[in-house]
């Protein structure tokens, strides 16, 4: 049965939330990019715990900042 467990990184909905996440950072420069690097590093953090709740939570501030940035015209 241990076998069949799965680290919550590994989820579709947080591997996908967090490669997006990590395509956004690489465009970004100084201030921005330390601060949303920042937020992944703390969405990984909560991806460590295992919390549920606490994953689906951090996991929806990440997608909108990740949509926020990633919008044409923003200055990055």
């Amino acid at each position: 049965m241990q076998s069949l467990k799965f680290h919550p990184r590994d989820a579709l909905p947080n591997a996908t939330a967090l490669a997006r996440a990590e395509a956004v950072y690489a465009e970004l420069t100084r201030v921005r990019r330390r601060d949303f690097g920042e937020l992944i590093a703390a969405f990984r953090a909560v991806l460590e715990g295992q919390e549920p709740q606490e994953i689906e939570v951090m996991r929806q501030v990440l997608i909108r900042a990740t949509e926020e940035l990633s919008r044409p015209g923003r200055a990055r």
